[in-house]
């Protein structure tokens, strides 16, 4: 079996110059954390809100992903982006989103990745979601790179900026 020492030891090896140059290109944006309006006591260390998709609105979204060649993932974070923006009355959107797959068979499932992306909800809701479908797939291919690195790379010096992040669990029950 592979141990966390051994894939350290192969990714620092790795060339990520690549990955850096990507996410250079996608975080030309103010770093500005989203701020939403307060509606309940503020919880120390921050707060988490799990949703249930009813099975309706999971069908609406699979239907939508497919007639857009898009997977169920990119919708429901595009629709969260949205949801953002509308709260927080800005259409430029600093936050992340949480992948677990890696690239290597052998790590699949192993570690998961925050990665920030900035979301422009500017447009149609259709021109949005296209572009959200090429940021999607721009992630997984430069998922290997660590939150820290990117922080780094883009001269993100206040991490705590991403102050918002997506996770879409569709392994067995429908929730995000």
């Amino acid at each position: 079996p592979i141990t966390y020492g051994d894939y350290a030891d192969f990714f620092y090896q790795q060339d990520m110059t690549r990955h850096q140059d990507y996410f250079v290109e996608q975080l030309k944006c103010d770093f500005e954390p989203v701020i939403l309006p307060v509606t309940k006591k503020p919880v120390e260390g921050g707060y988490l809100k799990v949703y249930q998709i009813p099975e309706g609105a999971s069908l609406a979204v699979r239907n939508y992903a497919r007639k857009y060649n898009m997977t169920d993932t990119m919708v429901c974070w595009g629709a969260y982006g949205i949801l953002l923006s509308k709260y927080s009355g800005n259409s430029s959107i600093l936050s992340s989103i949480v992948l677990k797959n890696r690239i290597y068979a052998e790590t699949k499932d192993m570690f998961v990745n925050t990665l920030p992306a900035h979301m422009d909800t500017s447009g149609s809701v259709k021109e949005y979601m296209q572009r959200l479908k090429q940021q999607v797939m721009g992630l997984f291919e430069h998922q290997e790179l660590q939150f820290a690195w990117i922080a780094d790379a883009v001269g993100m010096k206040d991490k705590s900026v991403i102050n918002t992040s997506f996770v879409y669990q569709a392994d067995g029950d429908k929730r995000f």
